[in-house]
């Protein structure tokens, strides 16, 4: 069993992300923790491999010890190749692309321009994230990459998505101002303890 204490940076519908300021890990539940970004906890579990990074798995368990000040970073902006490269060395990252919405079901994937097979995939989607109006259309996800799966998807934990910026049609941004995507900079506070097998 391992056990670590973190803030939470992310959520789906199926767990958490949290990070000790110095590396990020998936924490796997099988549905919604009830946790916020903010939140300080500390989780106990078996740790395995899924889409080629290290998660607590299913069974894990968590305490919310107190909460933090928490502010997204800069996202990492991804284009097609980028996308079709992080299959071959994925890592958590706080990430952002633009790419055109399917949702079929409760998959919501996403086609980035250029890329040759990676395919962006908001994963577990918790309730009023993604607008179902947006399907087949332009859109800006901003979230985690973490892992891949089906040797195609770029798994998200998915923190925003919005429509893209009007490009020339007539829909969209009516007044012609910039849309603003992502936040400021990132706070941490605190010294969390390292990994432990």
């Amino acid at each position: 069993n391992a056990s670590t204490s973190g803030t939470v940076v992310g959520t789906y519908s199926r767990g958490f992300l949290i990070s000790d300021g110095t590396a990020y890990i998936l924490v796997y539940l099988g549905s919604n923790s009830g946790l916020a970004v903010g939140d300080v906890v500390t989780v106990s579990g078996s740790t395995s491999e899924y889409g080629g990074l290290l998660q607590f798995g299913s069974g894990s368990t968590f305490e919310k010890t107190g909460t933090a000040e928490f502010t997204q970073p800069e996202p990492e902006v991804l284009d097609g190749a980028a996308l079709d490269a992080y299959l071959a060395a994925p890592v958590i990252k706080y990430v952002q692309y633009t790419g055109t919405l399917n949702i079929s079901g409760y998959y919501y994937n996403v086609t980035v321009d250029g890329a040759a097979t990676a395919v962006g995939s908001i994963q577990y989607a918790p309730e009023g994230l993604v607008d179902a109006d947006l399907n087949g259309k332009k859109i800006v996800v901003t979230g985690y990459s973490i892992g891949f799966s089906g040797g195609k998807y770029v798994n998200t934990m998915g923190i925003s998505v919005v429509a893209a910026e009007n490009e020339g049609g007539d829909e969209g941004n009516e007044d012609g101002e910039d849309v603003v995507v992502g936040e400021g900079n990132l706070v941490q506070n605190a010294s969390f303890e390292k990994w432990e097998n």
